[in-house]
């Protein structure tokens, strides 16, 4: 395996919503709450800034420094200054506001802030990330226009991510899953990635139908491609179920496909891809999305087909989520629900354009949260490389990590959840200047097709995201009659 050199990349990818503030009672005059920027500049920073319990809603790096943002009342604002941090005011009446972080590295050619102008007050650019403010009267659902990433910031995040070692770094190789391996063909994701991205017509309900969009608001278009995906897995003998959610006014939906731990029912691994695309105008029909991201759901649905007939340590569940183009909504929605009722999520694999390789060889970028800690996401990165490595798969792997915000994984990140986004050879505006920039041109066009990919590279990467999440689920073998974990199964066939 060619591994190329660590990143330290920021590159935040960001949609929108509003946040508010709940006054203190009226028996007092109320304090104003501000948008503060907290720099951290020492090891323990994070860990003190969190026994603190004050709302932070984003943790930041960039090359030259990390902080927070939070939005704080005055005498919030005075236990941070007694921490010894320093504090910026970016805005001096947070009430009721609704900000968003968008990208501001400018690497794409049209993305850049200004273009936003007109639906923001800029309020700070560390020249990765810009902080809006959405100005007043302007609808969520019109921010779609826009061409550059942008994220709302919308609730308290999870400071400090748990380090539970659950999660194996140096798998074994397993004929079991060197086989599984051999099913993932360029034939097998050209056939799925064709019916998603409306090449020819699937199946929806007993009768054929073509999906030239996916988009979000598209009403009956998205409900087939739910429904596909629902029926495909039922079909399997998932557990196959919706995940609801209102946007916008429109009635979405997620769908989730669950075969159930058999060692350690409680415990859930994650294999996740948004099924939603967008062209670059409404009414985004057509907008084929064969990269983005056609590519990881076909990921997901031979992931389904193959891991049908295992069982395994741990419930996994495939999800499929929808709003991901307007600011990450579906899996806002599902995280938010999943740490609400205590789901106990041991890590979670996020698949998000993983078919387009032009240039410079058959790079994969791996996004993992922030540099300043090692924990489970880091653990999740170093199991991908691992099987890319034992599996001998034609990929070569670059881990960044300090990861993008600008898709599914990092609404896990703010739950506190381990997570990791694997993607092609994402734009790193922190790289330097020999490092190979493979951007997919294509994105958020009509012209992103089929036609257009590169299946040896689209076959090897679903190869490994399926190897690795395989041996995080912890494949289970029956021996005599007695089920075993591939952990002790080598003892065992020892003996």
């Amino acid at each position: 395996m060619r591994i190329k050199t660590t990143l330290f990349a920021v590159v935040l990818g960001l949609s929108g919503v509003a946040l508010l503030f709940a006054l203190p009672g009226a028996a007092q005059t109320p304090a104003t709450p501000a948008l503060v920027r907290i720099d951290l500049t020492g090891t323990d920073d994070l860990a003190r800034v969190a026994a603190l319990n004050v709302p932070v809603y984003a943790y930041l790096t960039t090359p030259g420094a990390d902080y927070l943002l939070a939005i704080l009342a005055p005498d919030q604002q005075k236990n941070i200054a007694a921490l010894g941090l320093s504090q910026t005011i970016l805005d001096s009446d947070a009430t009721g506001v609704s900000y968003y972080l968008l990208e501001s590295d400018g690497g794409r050619s049209g993305a850049s802030v200004t273009t936003a102008a007109s639906l923001f007050a800029f309020l700070h650019d560390d020249g990765r990330h810009a902080v809006g403010r959405l100005r007043s009267g302007i609808a969520i659902a019109s921010l779609d226009a826009l061409d550059v990433r942008f994220i709302p910031l919308l609730d308290p995040i999870v400071l400090v991510a748990p380090t539970t070692g659950a999660i194996p770094t140096t798998p074994p190789y397993d004929p079991l899953v060197a086989d599984l391996l051999t099913r993932v063909t360029t034939e097998t994701v050209y056939g799925y990635d064709g019916g998603l991205s409306g090449e020819w017509p699937i199946s929806v309900g007993g009768a054929p139908y073509v999906l030239t969009t996916r988009y979000t608001y598209s009403g009956v278009p998205i409900a087939k491609a739910t429904q596909y995906v629902y029926e495909h897995l039922e079909s399997l003998g998932y557990a196959a179920y919706y995940h609801n959610y209102t946007l916008s006014g429109h009635s979405l939906r997620n769908v989730i496909g669950e075969k159930q731990g058999l060692v350690h029912p409680e415990q859930i691994v994650l294999l996740t891809a948004h099924l939603d695309s967008r062209a670059a105008t409404t009414p985004h029909n057509p907008a084929p999305g064969a990269d983005d991201n056609a590519s990881g759901s076909a990921a997901l649905l031979i992931a389904a087909d193959l891991l049908a007939g295992l069982d395994f340590d741990y419930t996994v569940r495939l999800v499929f989520f929808t709003g991901e183009e307007q600011g990450m909504y579906g899996s806002l929605y599902y995280a938010t629900d999943a740490a609400a009722a205590g789901d106990d999520i041991i890590g979670v694999l996020n698949l998000d354009m993983i078919a387009w390789d032009a240039e410079y060889g058959p790079d994969i970028d791996l996004h993992s949260n922030a540099p300043g800690t090692v924990d489970d996401s880091d653990a999740l990165a170093d199991l991908v490389a691992a099987v890319i490595d034992v599996y001998d798969l034609d990929l070569i792997l670059q881990i960044v990590e300090n990861g993008t915000r600008f898709s599914d994984h990092s609404r896990f990140w703010d739950r506190g959840y381990a997570a990791i986004l694997g993607i092609e050879d994402h734009f790193n505006p922190s790289e330097v200047a020999a490092e190979p920039r493979d951007w997919n041109t294509n994105y958020h066009t009509v012209n992103d097709k089929l036609s257009t990919l590169n299946l040896n590279y689209f076959r090897e990467y679903a190869r490994a995201a399926i190897a690795a999440f395989i041996h995080l689920a912890g494949p289970l073998r029956e021996i005599s009659g007695t089920v075993m974990s591939a952990v002790y199964l080598p003892l065992v066939m020892h003996q």
